[in-house]
């Protein structure tokens, strides 16, 4: 019985999933690498105008928009090369490395002006969008959750915004959680259900035999 109770113990250390975490490389907008507030007009490194290449910027002018708070703020890009009813991405990244991306999920919200065009996890559409309303989506929280589309390693959120006037806004408030790579024998992996499952049963059947003997 006792070969049999350690075997089962053993099994269950192996198969349970480790406590989750924060993501700890994933930002909202406005904030800098420590989580704190940027100042208006300072760069926001963690975001990225994909069709120039340039760092977003802190928008000074937000009395239009969604008060900003401690938790997040409005971001846009630099006054060069602004354009009347344009469309930009705003991407950011985060690493998953070390942690198992099945397990990973994202939940906030996300305002912007003026519309919502997409938002995507890794070049895939998450199907969330903000078509009407035109004032309601910069001045009211839009929630949003994620819960696949992760990958190992560096993740990215693509917010696709187009403006109707001379610059988009976007302010996103992002948390995140993900739970470790399991050790198993100094081997980092993550089981499927099913090899779990066939190892079960191979355990179960040694200590059975061991018993009746």
């Amino acid at each position: 019985m006792t070969r049999i109770a350690l075997t089962l113990l053993s099994l269950a250390l192996l198969a349970a999933p480790a406590g989750a975490a924060p993501i700890t490389t994933l930002f909202s907008t406005g904030l800098d690498s420590s989580g704190n507030l940027l100042a208006g007009g300072a760069a926001d490194l963690d975001y990225i105008i994909l069709e120039t290449g340039d760092p977003t910027v802190v928008m000074t002018d937000t009395r239009f928009y969604l008060p900003n708070d401690s938790g997040s703020q409005w971001i846009s890009e630099t006054a060069d090369g602004r354009l009347t009813g344009m469309t930009r991405t705003y991407q950011t990244t985060f690493d998953l490395t070390g942690l198992d991306p099945t397990t990973a999920s994202i939940t906030g919200w996300w305002a912007v002006d003026n519309f919502g065009e997409d938002l995507r996890i890794n070049g895939v559409s998450t199907g969330y969008t903000l078509p009407d309303y035109l004032y309601e989506n910069f001045q009211t929280q839009h929630a949003l959750t994620i819960t696949g589309g992760f990958q190992p390693g560096i993740n990215t959120l693509e917010f696709v915004v187009r403006d109707v006037g001379v610059r988009t806004g976007l302010r996103t408030y992002l948390t995140g959680t993900v739970n470790p790579i399991p050790v198993v024998g100094g081997v980092t992996t993550v089981p499927e259900p099913s090899s779990l499952l066939l190892l079960s049963l191979g355990l179960a059947t040694v200590a059975l035999r061991r018993l009746r003997r």
